[in-house]
């Protein structure tokens, strides 16, 4: 498909619209071009001399809009103005003049005010979608489409070869109906109305004129892009293929119906909208990522519909929820939707509905649902679980996992906001990095901008637990995995944030510390001058002195946002010259650990710890060998996100202090995958809709107003929860507590596992915020509404999620005693060449271990796959049965790893 020239805005090439009709139409096809000089005058003429055509309208362009009808015009219409263009014609083509569909025309159109230009924002908007959409209808079996830039949105043109018939119509319609459900929204709409035969469009090489022309707003000349060798017709069941993802439209409302207020229902709960738009002739729609029904259904493929009438519609166009309704998605929230009245009555304002304040009572059937959505801690489950049943001897094996190296679930991405959950989606895969590194990235930068300004009241008034939302956070990844441009990418707001207003404040700055400067040698001379001066002239001097010292006041410093190999000494001093005592610490290097180890600390000595510690919980710190400034803080906030290697993690284990002093377990972790081998190269990224929506939040977060004051810089604004996110944690907090009893899976992370609780109610203050920050002028602030239930079960999947992965992460940083005696186990094996044994000849070998460390090292060993419990065959007649044994995977004996795995 070659791509062509541009075509200048300034320059009129009839050759090129000459061109450009050849390419949409056959030699000797009539044709129609139509001028739109006003509203109320169109001039028009017939052609089947497409130069004539191109020569005739060079007086219109740049001052009207021109068009061509697509498809192909009855040749007798010639008669009518035979290659001319006349004034105020008395007939233009209709449906009933076209003799056949040649062309189906995909129109993106940026969202804007009627009657203006686009901006290049806008105009690349719909560049972008138009590429979405065609690779979309490739991968369906779609031709190659032309590609043309139309001057304010951009164009999709198939070729066709269809009757031109009412069934037609109508399957081009639906066609554009769907394109419009998948990929239109709030940016860039796909027009769904262009689907009748007589469609005029622009006359490519011609300038689209609406409006007047702007810096902002340019005219622009249309062009075609590029274009097939030789266009290929659509198959009709390609067409019926994407007009069947169209939802029927359902019977609209009774009338005496109360109104369902959809789209509160929607933010009541909590559904995963990617992105929202007007829908087909009044409606409204919103495309929901991933689908509810199936996580792993993550390409925008699920929607619901609020139709003009009143009546919705949702589903998703994968196969496997075919069927799926609006009925089965409600249901999903409110088993009882339809055998109650709608909870969006009056009734819903009142105390007890879900998302009301704290103190009221939670339902415990809603309750219940966000527990089972929040998940069930599958680690826990497959840890403590009924003991592995015996299988029969003649089932497959599968291969062994490497021993240790325990197949870690990803991250919950639908638990982010949307705009959050997209952009670090498309992060990852234009980086090719595990989506664990932008998630948990994600996190840390809105809550080093968040711990700037809120607090989060834990549970009920009365219990006055309160934590700040600042995280510490770490993630392990081999070397090569792009850790520094995902972290490059994921913290570019924060990056732009602190860069302007450093502009900002340098200026005054740089003036203020040279008035300072002179200041300082005006007092030392005075001074001085009062130890030489007479006692008559002294007095004169020092009151000149105590003027002076009175008037002087120390710049404040620039302002800061992020700081990296930094000592403890100068981060205290960092945070004390904040207005609001804090700063966040992003790094790829690990530079961090390097100096708590004491990279800067004298041989003698080991580095003072205490601002580390004390900056994650917003504690008083004080640093009495701090030169200058403050010698204390009165909270100091510190939010960190590191990636790093797992050496890094490992070498963690040489100083017994980071375990003891809690220093680590304040770290919520992940270990993202090794993806080597699996990362082919993409010449495309991602669209820039995704990256515009993620600053614009951050940048949104950051213009919330601060409670700090001059005196008070510790003052935040307080989050609380209403009383199903209060149900939600205290299901939580107690699981966890009885998890960390002796014997159970949490009871040797008992440090890391105590703090988490408080990381999970500090992680659902960072998803409020998002949800919560306004973008409109006159939204209510973030503070201004509880945490709700659905905001806390996400924030708890977070927290699932990062126990494995705490689990792995203590791993790499302590040997773990049972993977070493999982080692033995098949050491042993090897050795004695054995393709089964016993539990008590297993005793027998391992004495004096434990039979408990034994069953756990067995349990291992099965759920990676190098041996399993199986059970003898039954013997014919009487006699005991056999007890089961356990049989080893053949190939732990043979050392044939890599011949099973290839098989």
């Amino acid at each position: 498909m070659p791509e062509l020239d541009p075509v200048s805005t300034s320059q009129f090439n009839a050759a090129d619209v000459a061109a450009w009709l050849s390419v949409l139409h056959a030699p000797g096809e009539v044709i129609e071009i139509r001028v739109l000089e006003s509203s109320k005058k169109t001039t028009a003429g017939y052609y089947d001399d497409f130069a004539k055509a191109a020569a005739d309208v060079r007086r219109f362009d740049g001052k009207c809009a021109v068009y061509s009808v697509l498809n192909t015009v009855n040749p007798s219409l010639l008669g009518r103005i035979c290659n001319r263009l006349e004034a105020s014609p008395e007939a233009l083509t209709s449906d009933k003049d076209i003799m056949r569909r040649r062309w189906l025309m995909v129109d993106f159109d940026p969202v804007r005010p009627k009657g203006i230009s686009s901006t290049r924002a806008e105009h690349d908007a719909a560049r972008d979608r138009a590429r979405i959409v065609r690779d979309y209808l490739h991968e369906k079996g779609f031709t190659e489409p032309v590609i043309a830039d139309s001057g304010n949105g951009w164009h999709l043109l198939y070729r066709l070869d269809l009757p031109n018939d009412n069934e037609t119509r109508d399957l081009l319609s639906h066609c554009l109906e769907a394109l419009d459900l998948l990929f239109g929204d709030d940016v860039v709409g796909v027009d769904n109305t262009t689907f009748n035969s007589s469609r005029i469009c622009k006359l490519y090489g011609t300038v689209s004129t609406k409006g007047d022309s702007t810096p902002d707003r340019p005219h622009r000349r249309a062009r075609i892009h590029r274009m097939p060798e030789a266009p290929e017709p659509v198959s009709l069941a390609l067409l019926q293929e994407l007009a069947a993802t169209l939802p029927p439209t359902p019977a609209a409302p009774p009338r005496t119906a109360d109104a369902f207020d959809l789209e509160r229902w929607i933010a009541d709960h909590n559904l995963p909208v990617a992105k929202t738009g007007p829908y087909s002739g009044g409606g409204r729609k919103w495309i929901l990522n991933p689908c509810p029904w199936n996580g792993d259904h993550t390409n925008d493929a699920a929607f619901i519909i609020q139709f003009a009438s009143g009546a919705v519609a949702a589903g998703c166009r994968h196969n496997g929820c075919h069927g799926r309704t609006w009925q089965d998605l409600r249901r999903m929230y409110e088993p009882d939707a339809y055998d109650a009245p709608a909870p969006h009555s009056d009734a819903s304002n009142t105390p007890g509905a879900p998302n009301s304040a704290a103190g009221s009572t939670p339902d415990p059937r809603r309750v219940d649902q966000l527990i089972s959505g929040a998940g069930a801690f599958e680690s826990r489950q497959r840890r403590q679980g009924a003991a592995p049943e015996p299988v029969a001897p003649d089932e497959e094996w599968e291969c062994p996992l490497p021993l240790g190296e325990e197949k870690l679930p990803p991250f919950p991405l639908h638990a982010l906001p949307p705009v959050l959950a997209s952009y670090a989606k498309e992060v990852a895969e234009d980086v090719q990095v595990p989506i664990d590194i932008t998630g948990m990235l994600a996190l840390c930068v809105i809550s080093a901008l968040n711990s700037r300004r809120v607090q989060v009241q834990v549970g009920a008034w009365s219990k006055k637990h309160i934590e700040t939302v600042n995280l510490y956070m770490v993630v392990a990844s081999v070397a090569g995995s792009g850790k520094s441009p995902a972290m490059k990418r994921m913290a570019a707001p924060i990056v732009q944030i602190e860069r302007e207003l450093r502009e900002r404040f340098e200026g005054a700055h740089t003036t203020a510390v040279a008035k300072f400067e002179t200041d300082k040698k005006r007092l030392t001379a005075l001074q001085t001058k009062s130890a030489n001066a007479q006692a008559s002239a002294r007095r004169l001097i020092d009151d000149e002195i105590l003027g002076l010292v009175e008037e002087m006041k120390e710049p404040k410093a620039l302002p800061r946002m992020l700081v990296q190999d930094i000592t403890m000494e100068a981060l205290f001093t960092k945070l004390s010259e904040q207005e609001d005592n804090c700063i966040a610490n992003l790094d790829t290097e690990g530079g961090l650990f390097s100096i708590i180890k004491g990279l800067y600390a004298s041989k003698n000595s080991s580095p003072n710890m205490d601002i580390y510690l004390k900056a994650w919980s917003g504690d008083y710190a004080t640093n009495d060998r701090v030169g200058k400034g403050n010698s204390y803080i009165l909270a100091p906030t510190l939010t960190i996100g590191l990636t790093v290697q797992p050496e890094i993690m490992q070498s963690l284990a040489e100083d017994e202090r980071l375990h003891h002093n809690g220093f680590l377990a304040r770290f919520l972790y992940a270990v993202a995958p090794n993806l080597a081998g699996e990362r082919p190269y993409l010449d495309e990224g991602g669209s820039n809709a995704s990256e515009y929506a993620y600053t614009q939040t951050i940048l949104a977060l950051h213009d919330l107003p601060k409670a700090i004051t001059e005196d008070a810089p510790h003052k935040r604004f307080l989050l609380t929860m209403d009383a199903e996110a209060i149900a939600v944690h205290k299901h939580y907090h107690n699981d966890i507590n009885a998890r960390q009893r002796p014997g159970q899976d949490l009871a040797a992370m008992l440090a890391w596992s105590s703090k988490l609780a408080g990381n999970v109610a500090r992680i659902a203050a960072n998803l409020h915020m998002v949800k919560h920050v306004g973008v409109q002028p006159g939204s209510r602030m973030p503070w201004e509404t509880p945490i709700s239930g659905e905001t806390m079960a996400q924030a708890w999947e977070i927290g699932t999620y990062c126990i494995p992965h705490a689990v792995a992460a203590f791993g790499l940083m302590r040997s773990d005693s049972i993977v070493a005696l999982a080692r033995r186990i098949i050491e042993w094996i090897k050795r004695k060449k054995l393709n089964a044994f016993t539990m008590r000849e297993i005793r027998q070998a391992l004495n004096p271990e434990s039979k408990e460390r034994i069953e756990l090292a067995l349990t291992r060993l099965m759920e990676d796959a190098y041996v399993r419990l199986e059970m003898p065959a039954k013997k014919e007649g009487r006699g005991r049965p056999g007890k089961p044994y356990y049989a080893v995977n053949p190939c732990v004996v043979s050392e044939g790893r890599q011949q099973l795995q290839a098989a």
